[in-house]
């Protein structure tokens, strides 16, 4: 839109200078006070014209101003929003993020007693059949050393009762020969 405004005032002494040389004195006269009251007239109505351009331009401006502010405003106001919800959405990411963390920390916490649980389990199943085969084996050879003991005696037994029966065998040689009175004397 053109703001501006531009005038032409005629002045008598742009004018032709022919016009003059035909007027009579006293038309002189009268001619100028006319022209100076039409002069003063025109000069006022560019005046106002010229004031009420400016005052509209300004107006314009103003109205301009006022809508530019209004705009940016509005644009600050919209960038304020959009950065609070970003850094509400950014916080919520944030929290979701911890949270999920979290949860996966106590998951593999939970996981690694589970698993601790498990060996520990293992560990006490493995002691108590290391235990249980001790004992076992501990009877066994107590069981074993019992039956070689007893074996040992039954054969030392054996042998007391076979040498009885060879001293009884040979007391009665002994004494048979010695009734036969032809004994030999061991």
């Amino acid at each position: 839109m053109n703001t501006s405004a531009s005038f032409e005032v005629a002045f008598d002494n742009e004018r032709d200078g022919t016009a003059h040389q035909f007027r009579s004195p006293l038309n002189l006269s009268q001619s100028r006070s006319f022209v100076e009251s039409d002069l003063s007239s025109r000069l006022e109505s560019a005046e106002k014209r010229r004031r009420n351009v400016l005052t509209e331009t300004r107006l314009r401006n103003e109205q301009h101003i006022q809508n530019a502010k209004a705009i940016c405003e509005k644009g600050k106001e919209k960038i304020l929003n959009r950065s609070t919800e970003i850094l509400g959405s950014l916080e919520e990411d944030l929290a979701t993020k911890a949270l999920r963390r979290q949860q996966h920390l106590e998951q593999r916490v939970s996981c690694a007693k589970q698993q601790v649980t498990k060996v520990e389990q293992a560990s006490e199943v493995r002691a108590q059949s290391e235990a249980l085969l001790r004992e076992t084996l501990l009877k066994q050879i107590e069981q074993d050393m019992s039956n070689k003991e007893n074996r040992r005696r039954s054969i030392i037994e054996n042998i007391k009762q076979k040498s009885q029966k060879t001293a009884v065998k040979v007391d009665r040689a002994r004494s048979r020969r010695s009734v036969d009175g032809n004994g030999i004397d061991l």
